[in-house]
């Protein structure tokens, strides 16, 4: 009896060996895995929004390591990471598969995949950075349409946005700011940050008048133009039924005296006003709500206005010589 149970043992053992392989025997379910290939892989690339990269991304399949040919590789972007072409390709008998990376028209960080059903180490992922492409526009942010008191400083800095054909921001690129008329600008040049946006302040002439201040940069044909009013005197609106002269405080009416030629400047401090031109001479009336108003007035006369909302209760006159 104990000759039986050593024998089925025996049997039970090899049976357990022979399904494991032994020792020294070959898997049934040879392994598999793709990876990055050797340099150069393909990783790590920079340039410029939808670019061909110069390096074909590359990775190796093998099979119980040792290179594995006619495996299909796909290959694919991230979101909107650009394109690859081919979509998928064989391996080759070194194992290596390929496909050429064109980068997408966002700028930032983008990624490719390169995929293997079934393989260990799948997906394997491909980064590049996409830069800004050559400027292509510059537009106004900031500061048009100001009018400021002689020889003051204009409250709103100018800002100017440049970017690609893909409307990426371009950082580091150099604005020049051309002043003519009534305005100066605080610099000649100045680079943009990294939101594409460069910056300067203006000041008024000495006399009154409009002004522009012309914002470019290279390679780019159109120019935006800020547009600059400079007014000789101003009148405050406000307190709560009042226009007063900013220079001599006179009020209700307000009282200025300006060459022909000269601006008036309304400016809203405090409740809700318009200028409503009164008698003859007459000017042109501002049309909205008062938040700033500048008339440039060119024949000589006594021009009276009132507010458009308050009527008698505000006055002023302007006396043009």
């Amino acid at each position: 009896m104990r000759s039986v149970r050593l024998w089925a043992g025996m049997i039970t053992a090899a049976t357990l060996l022979a399904a494991c392989g032994g020792s020294g025997g070959t898997s049934n379910n040879p392994a598999t895995t793709i990876a990055k290939s050797s340099a150069p892989d393909g990783d790590g690339q920079t340039d410029s929004a939808a670019a061909v990269l110069t390096d074909s991304i590359r990775v190796v399949v093998q099979e119980n390591a040792t290179a594995k040919a006619g495996a299909t590789v796909n290959w694919s972007v991230v979101g909107a990471g650009g394109g690859v072409s081919p979509s998928s390709s064989v391996t080759d008998a070194n194992g290596l598969a390929a496909s050429q990376w064109t980068l997408g028209t966002a700028a930032g960080a983008a990624t490719a995949r390169a995929t293997l059903a079934g393989a260990g180490g799948s997906p394997v992922s491909f980064t590049a950075t996409v830069t800004p492409g050559h400027a292509a526009s510059i537009t106004k942010v900031a500061g048009d349409n100001q009018t400021q008191l002689v020889s003051g400083a204009f409250a709103t800095a100018l800002q100017a946005k440049v970017t690609d054909q893909f409307n990426n921001p371009i950082p580091n690129a150099t604005v020049n700011w051309t002043a003519s008329g009534a305005v100066t600008a605080s610099l000649p040049s100045s680079t943009t940050n990294a939101q594409g946006i460069a910056s300067v302040n203006a000041t008024a002439a000495a006399t009154s008048g409009s002004g522009t201040i012309t914002a470019s940069v290279a390679g780019v044909v159109a120019t935006p133009a800020f547009s600059f009013a400079v007014a000789d005197r101003e009148a405050i609106a406000g307190d709560p039924t009042n226009f007063r002269s900013a220079r001599n405080n006179t009020q209700n009416p307000a009282v200025d005296t300006i060459p022909v030629n000269g601006t008036m400047l309304w400016v809203h401090s405090s409740g809700t006003h318009s200028v409503l031109s009164t008698g003859s001479p007459s000017f042109t009336s501002e049309s909205g709500t008062l938040g700033s108003y500048a008339v440039t007035f060119t024949v000589a006369g006594t021009y009276t206005y009132e507010c458009g909302i308050h009527g008698p209760l505000m006055t002023g006159r302007i006396v043009v010589q």
